[in-house]
């Protein structure tokens, strides 16, 4: 029996990520109108979806990652992009109101079910506020929020309440993105 190839998770993280952010460029509304749409409606309900994301979809288990992934960018497709994750993003307007420190605690604390409504909140704080979202980041920490490491969250919060906010703190824990296989079959 031959070895699977490993998935390389930031090629086709990016891939779909680049393709989301043509629908800005090439000014299609309609395509972001019906991704935003989609925003805390579960897989199955949002058919009007399917035909911007099956296109692209290589593997069933991105399924959940890229809907709420595509939703989420539908709903601030203008976002600059920045290093760092949401945790980096907030800690640059944490300042501002006390309620932002509250809301990324109910994030970090969220299970998987919810978490589309909590980083729906989330993204629409940094939208009124004009801050960047590392969209590569946030489709990451949606893919892997499950891990019982809970890596994605720790990382979140040392961004967060890191004192720097210039570099990543990385630790072996965390998945190594190219190296990684979960042994998934391809859709096609």
């Amino acid at each position: 029996m031959s070895e699977k190839p490993k998935r390389d998770y930031k090629k086709d993280f990016r891939e779909f990520i680049d393709y989301l952010k043509d629908f800005v460029e090439s000014d299609n509304r309609a395509a972001l109108a019906t991704l935003r749409r989609g925003l805390g409606k579960d897989v199955a309900t949002s058919t009007e979806m399917y035909q911007y994301i099956f296109p692209k979809l290589r593997y069933a288990r991105d399924e959940k990652s890229f809907f709420l992934l595509a939703s989420l960018f539908g709903s601030y497709p203008k976002a600059r992009n920045t290093d760092g994750n949401i945790g980096a993003s907030l800690a640059k307007i944490k300042n501002e109101s006390g309620s932002i420190e509250k809301r990324f605690v109910a994030l970090l604390n969220a299970r998987e079910e919810v978490l589309h409504e909590h980083l729906r909140q989330i993204v629409a704080l940094l939208k009124a506020k004009e801050t960047p979202i590392n969209w590569f980041e946030l489709l990451r920490g949606i893919k892997f929020w499950s891990d019982p490491n809970r890596f994605i969250q720790k990382s979140w919060a040392r961004s967060f309440w890191s004192s720097s906010t210039d570099e990543e703190i990385y630790f072996e824990d965390e998945i190594n993105l190219d190296e990684t296989n979960e042994g998934e079959e391809n859709n096609d």
